[in-house]
């Protein structure tokens, strides 16, 4: 109830919401990433701050079949958590996780990072830095993998 209020009140006024009324993780699923830590972390501050838990993962065309089946492994076990699940896909990752978690009310988003990182992405700056600059209002926390 105090929810919707909320959201017409600054639908009426014009303001744009950038924050939660409550927490909302989105945990980031890719390749290599850490997924069991970010599920777990996940569901312990989901409960925390009772709040929800989004799973989600970028479909990219170049997984193999073996892949896919872990991500929707994965996903099954976040559900399992009471999760919701989403499979994204789009022309770019970081546009399509942004668009998922600006529609969703997205406070925290979890992601995984490489150790090892390319030259080039330390000089043009890589998905994850897009992604934090993108994710203004938006708590980012990264797990190492």
């Amino acid at each position: 109830m105090v929810d919707r209020q909320l959201e017409e009140y600054l639908l009426a006024h014009g303001i744009e919401q950038l924050w939660g009324t409550q927490e909302r993780i989105m945990v980031c699923l890719s390749r290599g990433s850490n997924a069991q830590t970010m599920l777990e972390s996940g569901r312990r501050n989901r409960d925390r701050f009772h709040g929800e838990l989004l799973v989600v993962y970028f479909r990219d065309d170049g997984l193999s079949a073996k892949e896919e089946t872990a991500y929707q492994g994965l996903l099954s076990q976040a559900r399992e958590l009471g999760a919701q699940t989403s499979v994204l896909e789009g022309d770019d990752g970081v546009e399509s996780l942004m668009d998922y978690a600006r529609t969703h009310r997205v406070t925290q988003i979890f992601v995984g990072h490489p150790s090892r990182v390319h030259w080039w992405d330390r000089f043009l700056g890589g998905p994850l830095d897009r992604l934090i600059r993108a994710a203004e209002g938006i708590d980012v926390r990264v797990f190492p993998h």
